[in-house]
């Protein structure tokens, strides 16, 4: 198989370092079928993979152009350590014979760990009562797998089909966070809730003539998705329901930062 002559002018590292993860270390050589394998070392720190990598070639100096033919450690690479690519040389460029300078260079992106802080705003509503209003904040972390913490909390007066009363509520809920999409991130967590209540007699009477007042407690389960807007801020929907007699639901909206 006619093979193509090279002479090596450089082995090309073309990444950016970040945050100490880096691409180095490039070098190739020919194989018995015509092929050129091309090694690089992947370096990984913070960043659990690589992210689109890529194999670029120069010819006598020219300018670098992604090669098309590639196999093996490109696109989603992760591990650190010693990595191949395999370039089909020949259906690249096709039967023609090359000759003259050659280098090549591979690229990569590493993706940063996100961070976020958020305010949540609660919509919630139960068998008994109608149009109450919760606040709480969430902090996490991904990257791309992580995690996210929430606490809920509110106290007020709350106005239902039964009558007015007052009401207080507290929980705190916990999971896992998947970064689905570099601005797209998705959500799930349980916890613990607990939802007061004080019902005047109208309300009384619509739950049988029991006490007045009412408690309400169990496991809270939540899940929604997040997405970053313009690199630093962040909006988040979600439902949740705590489980119980009372049939507690919610939805909750957030705005927060995120670094």
């Amino acid at each position: 198989m006619k093979k193509i002559l090279i002479a090596i002018v450089g082995l090309l590292a073309a990444v950016l370092p970040s945050r100490g993860q880096t691409i180095s270390d490039v070098v190739f050589r020919q194989n018995d079928e015509g092929r050129i394998v091309i090694n690089y070392n992947l370096k990984l720190v913070d960043a659990k993979k690589a992210t689109r990598v890529k194999a670029y070639m120069s010819l006598n100096d020219g300018p670098f152009r992604q090669l098309r033919h590639v196999s093996g450690d490109v696109g989603t690479v992760s591990w650190s350590g010693l990595k191949t690519i395999d370039f089909d040389v020949f259906k690249e460029y096709g039967p023609e014979e090359i000759a003259g300078d050659i280098a090549f260079s591979v690229r990569g992106r590493f993706p940063k760990p996100v961070y976020w802080a958020a305010f949540d705003y609660y919509a919630a509503e139960s068998r008994y009562s109608e149009q109450n209003t919760f606040y709480g904040f969430s902090v996490g972390y991904c990257n791309p797998f992580g995690g996210y913490l929430r606490c809920m909390f509110g106290e007020g007066d709350h106005y239902d089909t039964y009558d007015s009363g007052s009401k207080s509520s507290f929980a705190i809920t916990l999971g896992p966070v998947y970064q689905v999409l570099p601005n797209l991130f998705l959500y799930a967590g349980a916890g613990y809730g607990r939802y007061v209540g004080h019902a005047d007699y109208v309300w009384s009477t619509a739950l049988g003539g029991a006490d007045r007042s009412y408690e309400e407690t169990g496991c809270q389960f939540e899940g929604g998705a997040m997405v970053r807007m313009l690199k630093f801020l962040t909006l988040s929907a979600g439902y949740g329901a705590l489980t119980g007699k009372s049939n507690w639901q919610y939805f909750t909206y957030g705005f927060g930062i995120t670094w």
